[in-house]
């Protein structure tokens, strides 16, 4: 009784996120961000839901957002702006919008918030932004409800693949609430449909065939993973472990192959230089990851009198690499 009142709550403040509060309102985000997380801490200690109900619970949270348009994020106009381009026989990474004549591309111009740059998006996710865009035609929030629904989707694969990895692996079931109920994840899959949402069950379906040893097989989600998302790339270091070196050289070879040829259909002759421009732009512009940012840029006020965000675009991601490869080293000398 305890758990089902809490699990109405939780989908009374999903529902006030969703259609009834602005990314500026922030004493009010922050308001539901609190009672979500304190809902979730105590469903955490009364659970006793088996992993069926947990699945189904989560995929009632995440529908309450089926038409909304996101209101924490404007990143899916864009979606939707590439998709567009890509059904109009044109490479999403070949303009930036601001390059080429607004009209007719749904009226999504003025909505986006990166006009002056190129789209960094990898080439799994233009499809799905094409079958989106081709599903709603001239209307944005048809477009946003049938990605939303590709959302879904892949959102119950994740639980179905957390569920079985769960089993494979011996650990209690109940820890696929952290991810079925997390109120973070539901806000940023379901409600903003970011693109890890994606990501992660070809992620996942990647680590059952590992765990089932079959290597060869599983190069073919994780290319998948990564063409929807650079991120996975940072676990190859990881493989030489559990796979073998030259398993991991082969695994990485097959890898950087796929993902070529997906991007092959979209390549543009300066796909590269674009992309690696954009990438220097997140890295130096856009205070992601903010908790760290927030002290950089805090240590910039101290040390220099001004924000220094933009040297962070130097050594920010080569010190992340650095990291992400010593942990690698130590964890394969058992240290």
């Amino acid at each position: 009784m305890r758990f089902t009142a809490l699990f109405i709550l939780t989908a009374l403040v999903h529902f006030q996120l969703a259609y009834a509060t602005g990314r500026t309102e922030t004493a009010l985000v922050l308001g539901c961000f609190g009672l979500l997380g304190m809902a979730f801490l105590l469903q955490w200690a009364w659970s006793g839901a088996q992993w069926r109900a947990l699945i189904a619970g989560g995929m009632l949270l995440r529908l309450i957002y089926l038409i909304a348009t996101p209101a924490l994020s404007d990143d899916v106009f864009r979606y939707l702006w590439d998709g567009h381009l890509a059904l109009q026989g044109i490479s999403p990474y070949l303009f930036a919008p601001d390059q080429m004549p607004h009209e007719g591309i749904g009226g999504l111009y003025p909505l986006l918030n990166s006009q002056i740059y190129h789209s960094i998006y990898p080439p799994v996710l233009q499809s799905l932004f094409a079958v989106a865009a081709k599903v709603g035609g001239d209307s944005i929030l048809a477009g946003i409800i049938a990605l939303r629904g590709m959302v879904l989707l892949a959102e119950l694969a994740t639980m179905l693949l957390i569920a079985k990895l769960l089993t494979l692996w011996k650990m209690d079931l109940r820890n696929l609430m952290l991810y079925a109920l997390n109120p973070v994840v539901v806000v940023e899959y379901a409600g903003n449909l970011h693109g890890e949402v994606f990501m992660l069950p070809l992620l996942l379906c990647t680590l059952l065939l590992l765990s089932n040893g079959r290597w060869l097989w599983a190069v073919l989600p994780f290319a998948g993973a990564v063409g929807a998302k650079l991120l996975p790339l940072m676990f190859l270091p990881f493989l030489p472990r559990r796979i073998g070196r030259w398993r991991t050289i082969a695994f990485s070879a097959i890898t950087m192959v796929l993902v070529g040829l997906m991007y092959l259909p979209l390549s543009t002759d300066t796909l590269v230089v674009d992309t690696l421009a954009t990438l220097r732009l997140y890295f130096a512009s856009f205070e992601f990851n903010g908790s760290v940012y927030y002290v950089i840029r805090e240590v910039g006020y101290w040390w220099k009198g001004y924000n220094i965000i933009g040297m962070t675009a130097v050594w920010l991601p080569r010190m992340v690499g650095g990291i992400i490869l010593l942990i690698a080293w130590r964890e394969g000398r058992g240290t």
